[in-house]
């Protein structure tokens, strides 16, 4: 083997081996044949083809056994962010409508249009899915999450209910068959998410109705902590299964985002004692900072727990089969 032949095949060792077993001499063939006259290797054009093409090879085998093997989880992951960001679109309209009603006497407001078209969207995505029209479901989530949600998110509002509704409209594009995701998700593991999903919105519910001054004098608003608790408790069991494969993959796509929704969550409510935020560090209160840090490393950790769990599972399992 010459040096000149020798430098296309360090560049052709860059392709997957059952590529290479098909393909190699054929290729290396018409690049010596093309080579000019006295050319002592591969142009910067020819390596950098070559390069590109064994990506795009390698990229479409990552996703042809991504699509392979996590379909089924995706199509867990879509159904119950879709439940999740429904609920929140849902929360955010009845809190405009309440308010518009108590400061502006119910007057016609533009909003309604977007509030409307988001709240009726998410459950459309959801019974479209379940009943076999993916096609149509991937389109209608895309349409909400970018049409929709963005501009909200650009506003400041509902920032993370609009990436969780991207991130939906995502594992939605990603699972062969979505109605196979409630299938697998089973009746009574449905019903403890949906109550999980009311649980929130209740105690969401509770809080708004303290700061529009309709609820009793006598109910405080730790009152608001128990349907929270709830909430986060039946969400997080049927976010997190580790039984069969499609399960463990759905709770580490679910661990990121469900964790921070449920974060989230909880810092509505008056955990924190006002004395912390007498403490001032930098330009934010001491309460600000342990708020964000809570925000940022409970997800993370959840995350990790979760992968070890997958872990754990997966030996467990082998162990069993054999």
């Amino acid at each position: 083997m010459t040096e000149f032949e020798h430098r296309y095949r360090r560049l052709l060792r860059l392709y997957p081996m059952e590529h290479r077993e098909a393909h190699e001499d054929e290729m290396l063939g018409v690049l010596l044949a093309s080579a000019r006259p006295g050319q002592q290797g591969p142009t910067i054009r020819e390596a950098l083809d070559l390069i590109l093409g064994a990506f795009a090879i390698h990229l479409r085998r990552i996703l042809r056994t991504i699509r392979r093997d996590w379909a089924d989880a995706f199509a867990i992951a879509s159904l119950l962010l879709s439940l999740l960001v429904a609920m929140a679109f849902g929360m955010l309209a009845g809190r405009f409508l309440l308010l518009n009603i108590i400061e502006h006497g119910a007057q016609w407001n533009s909003a309604y249009l977007l509030l409307a078209s988001i709240g009726a969207a998410w459950p459309c995505v959801i019974i479209l899915a379940i009943t076999g029209r993916r096609r149509a479901s991937v389109v209608v989530a895309w349409t909400t999450a970018l049409a929709l949600g963005v501009p909200l998110a650009i506003q400041g509002a509902m920032v993370d209910f609009a990436a969780l509704g991207v991130l939906a409209a995502f594992f939605a594009t990603g699972s062969r068959r979505s109605a196979r995701g409630f299938t697998l998700i089973g009746g009574s593991r449905a019903i403890s998410f949906v109550a999980g999903v009311v649980g929130l919105a209740l105690a969401y519910g509770y809080r708004e109705a303290g700061d529009a001054g309709l609820r009793p004098a006598w109910a405080g608003p730790r009152l608001a902590l128990i349907p929270l608790l709830i909430g986060i408790i039946l969400i997080a069991r049927a976010a997190f299964r580790f039984g069969g494969s499609a399960d463990r993959r759905a709770s580490v796509l679910l661990a990121l985002p469900v964790t921070a929704i449920l974060v989230g969550a909880a810092q509505t409510m008056p955990l924190i004692p006002e004395s912390i935020n007498e403490t001032t560090i930098g330009t934010h209160s001491l309460g600000y900072w342990i708020e964000l840090g809570l925000r940022v490393v409970l997800p993370l950790v959840a995350f990790v727990l979760v992968l070890l769990r997958v872990r754990r599972a997966r030996r467990q399992s082998g162990h069993a089969s054999r």
